[in-house]
């Protein structure tokens, strides 16, 4: 597993070292950056803890400016003034703090984030014609089973290794994986919507939906909808 990288842009610098000592002393494998709007680096985090009240510009700025720069931003907004809550979730923020209740709602909100983040970083090693390549669990849009091998395909590319879907949720979490047909499955985060006998997915390209698992699969696709909307909101 990767370190997480978290980055807490607050203007009272006393402040934000008391949320580092949080999270290091709560969760392992993580790196703790601190910074104030001036010097925010360009590089990318896993995670940005923003201030929403800045010396020189605002974390719903910085939010902006991340969402354009980088994709599969997470953000967790920090401030005492509640009423700007529905402003910060316009950014499709995964948490919004008051520092009034920080005890009772920073604890939740940095272990949901976190959990989340851990899926995204799993990494999937393969071996493919001979090499050896990662993938990230998050990446792969869909598994298709041929005889004693898997498809894996990701980003448009696919590989083909040995393996069964049985060894391959045992090594992963299929949380976000449900079977559109015998032999396949698909990752409902790449879905864009289902249709009769047909699956869409958000790049424009679809698959096959059995008439036997139409239900099941809707099912399975708005309570994972619901749950996203949920942690992003």
């Amino acid at each position: 597993m990767q370190d997480i990288n978290v980055c807490i842009c607050e203007d009272d610098l006393d402040y934000a070292q008391q949320v580092k000592t949080y999270i290091l002393h709560n969760f392992s494998k993580v790196k703790v950056f601190v910074c104030d709007d001036d010097s925010l680096p360009d590089e990318k985090f896993n995670l940005y803890i923003l201030d929403v009240e800045l010396k020189h510009s605002t974390g719903f700025e910085i939010a902006k400016q991340l969402k354009l720069r980088h994709q599969d931003v997470n953000i967790i907004f920090l401030t005492t003034h509640e009423e700007f809550a529905r402003k910060g979730y316009e950014y499709q923020a995964s948490a919004y703090v008051s520092k009034n209740y920080f005890d009772e709602e920073f604890p939740l909100a940095i272990q949901n984030v976190m959990d989340k983040i851990r899926k995204q970083t799993i990494l999937v090693p393969i071996t493919f014609e001979g090499k050896q390549t990662v993938l990230r669990l998050n990446d792969i849009d869909s598994l298709l089973s041929e005889g004693h091998y898997l498809i894996i395909n990701c980003h448009h590319e696919a590989y083909r290794v040995r393996g069964s879907f049985k060894t391959f949720f045992e090594k992963y979490p299929n949380d976000d994986f449900c079977s559109n047909m015998k032999g396949q499955y698909v990752n409902m985060r790449y879905i864009k919507y289902i249709d009769t006998g047909r699956i869409v997915l958000k790049d424009g390209r679809w698959l096959p939906l059995s008439r036997k698992k139409q239900k099941t699969v809707e099912h399975e696709f708005n309570n994972y909808m619901t749950t996203f909307m949920t942690d992003s909101f």
